[in-house]
């Protein structure tokens, strides 16, 4: 029985300590109260930002991704911020700010998506220098002339893991429409209905 006791006491106490430790970082690691305890757990980049803003269908400090953006009237290459955007379906059209990133949590389950316009310029997303756009998918699904997704002129963001998808524009669709002299870096970026606009 002593023997039993022992060999339980050896397997239990390492999980017993590092419940313990868990426990006690909880209490000394400051978190923002603006973000929620699943985004700071998500999201690892966070720790590089003096500030995080959470979007998410609910939970979040914003429910729009645009509204959040609105919201940030200091941002500057000294103070950065990070729009993190939960999993959903974001039916808005996004505008980026300079000196703030937008990451969503995956291109599979972040979308930000737009019907068209009468005019290539009417982005789900449009461009800003010094900002970045990741881990999520931009669609337009068009009903209108031009279907674009991803909308640079005269800017050169950063996007990385992004997925653009443009569909349903009676004219043209553009997962990317890209002019006046922009000179955007993509990294693992995937296109789907890509016609390059013509540089200015």
């Amino acid at each position: 029985m002593a023997r039993y006791f022992s060999s339980i006491t050896r397997l239990l106490l390492p999980v017993v300590l590092a419940c313990f430790a868990l426990a006690i970082a909880i209490r000394i690691l400051p978190v923002s109260p603006s973000i929620s305890a699943w985004a700071a757990i998500r999201n690892s980049e966070a720790t590089r930002y003096s500030n995080v803003i959470v979007v998410a269908r609910s939970g979040g400090d914003f429910t729009s991704v645009q509204k959040a953006l609105n919201n940030i009237t200091d941002s500057s290459p000294t103070n950065r911020y990070l729009v993190w955007v939960a999993p959903g379906i974001y039916t808005e059209t996004v505008s980026m700010k300079q000196y703030v990133d937008i990451e969503g949590a995956g291109e599979l389950v972040t979308k930000i998506a737009s019907p068209g316009g009468p005019s290539p310029d009417y982005g789900t997303v449009t461009g800003a220098n010094n900002a970045e756009l990741r881990s999520l998918t931009v669609e337009n699904t068009g009903g209108n002339r031009f279907a674009t997704a991803i909308y640079i002129s005269s800017t050169s963001p950063r996007l990385l893991h992004v997925t653009a998808t443009a569909s349903g524009g009676t004219e043209t669709n553009y997962g990317f429409y890209i002019n006046n002299l922009s000179a955007p870096a993509l990294t693992n970026v995937t296109a789907v209905s890509v016609t390059m606009a013509s540089v200015l």
